[in-house]
């Protein structure tokens, strides 16, 4: 009946396939003991113990990788992990009011904060967002840039709902010696490109002799520092921002799409979306229906709540879709706040609860 087993592809299994062989072993061991006229009772009792260790191993390996594919698909970051999930898909008839922040139109719901945290507050377009979130140097510059691309429409006309811890956010201010080991080796890869002797070629004997070499090295110094002070904070990318942990979700009206991009895909529409915004992200796991992203990001010398010290930023954000909208949700997290742990949980409890609502 097992005469044609491939003993090896079944070890390519793994533990499950190591559990199947030994569990085959005692059957086979019991067959040929039924076959002996006089049972051997220490047979029996060895193979009996051999066959609940066979379903032990089997139990272990099950629970084993289980635990290994947990373990996959999640970002973790410091002491905070979030894990990849497929958004609940239910009716609205199924989700309490009490509990859920629902919006039928745009089809979508999630859990209702505690009283921690502020009501959710509803609002429409990038550019409101964009005050809301402090970057109001970029509010005036989004529409122009974004007006004839193809999915400019649907990235600027947005409906979206956040709530946020109810003090009143901290600011994250700019200081001149603001970066990290990243943007200093690039600071000093582009100091030594300019060095002394190659600026001063540009100045003839002539005037140097009139001016003289130490009003010419003053010149060379007050210019690259200010260019290296330019792009330090060219770099660092942030001159002021307002940091509270927060809960924001962002809904994308497909319908606005230009036709000919009107297929677009939740990959593709990922990948647009980091492109267009200038989105970076260190780490990404997906399923068949959401895509989860990562990013960390520490910079020493800024400074937050008045005084000067490293802070560092995680954010993660989850992609989804429904058959009308592209759904953006995004917690953030700054261990320098000293939130409440609680306070986190609630934010990663609110995400997972992300419910698509059948109309």
């Amino acid at each position: 009946m097992f005469s044609n087993l491939d003993v090896v592809e079944i070890l390519k299994l793994g533990g499950i396939g190591l559990a199947f062989l030994l569990a085959l072993l005692s059957f086979f061991i019991l067959r040929r003991e039924q076959k002996t006229e006089q049972p051997r009772k220490p047979i029996l009792l060895s193979m009996g113990f051999f066959m609940v260790f066979s379903l032990i191993m089997l139990v272990i390996t099950v629970v084993s990788d289980k635990a290994t594919a947990g373990a996959a698909l999640k970002i973790t970051f410091g002491n905070t992990a979030l894990n990849l999930f497929e958004p609940s898909v239910k009716s609205q008839s199924d989700l309490s009011s009490n509990d859920y922040f629902i919006d039928s139109q745009l089809g979508i719901a999630f859990k209702k904060p505690s009283d921690k945290w502020t009501k959710v507050k509803a609002g429409r377009t990038m550019e409101e967002l964009l005050r809301i979130s402090g970057l109001t140097e970029s509010v005036d510059e989004i529409r122009p840039q974004l007006s004839r691309n193809p999915y400019g429409q649907m990235l600027l006309d947005i409906d979206f709902f956040f709530f946020e811890l109810p003090t009143e956010a901290l600011p994250l201010v700019y200081t001149d010696s603001a970066g990290n080991d990243f943007i200093n080796s690039i600071i000093e890869e582009s100091r030594n490109e300019t060095p002394y002797e190659k600026f001063r070629s540009f100045y003839p004997d002539s005037m140097a002799n009139l001016m003289g070499e130490d009003s010419i090295h003053r010149v060379y110094d007050f210019m690259l520092e200010n260019e290296m002070a330019s792009l330090r904070r060219d770099l660092v990318g942030i001159d002021s921002l307002r940091i509270t942990e927060r809960f924001q979700l962002i809904a994308y009206d497909k319908s606005l799409l230009a036709p000919h991009v009107s297929n677009l895909t939740l990959p593709g529409f990922t990948n647009i979306f980091m492109q267009i915004f200038g989105v970076s992200m260190e780490k990404l796991v997906a399923s068949e229906n959401g895509i989860l992203m990562g990013s960390s990001i520490t910079m020493d010398n800024m400074k937050l709540d008045g005084k000067v010290q490293t802070v560092t930023i995680n954010r993660w954000v989850y992609f989804t879709e429904s058959d009308s909208h592209f759904f953006l949700a995004e917690i953030n997290h700054c261990p320098q706040l000293q939130s409440n742990v609680s306070y986190w949980d609630e934010l990663q409890e609110v995400l997972e609860s992300l419910t698509l609502v059948k109309k």
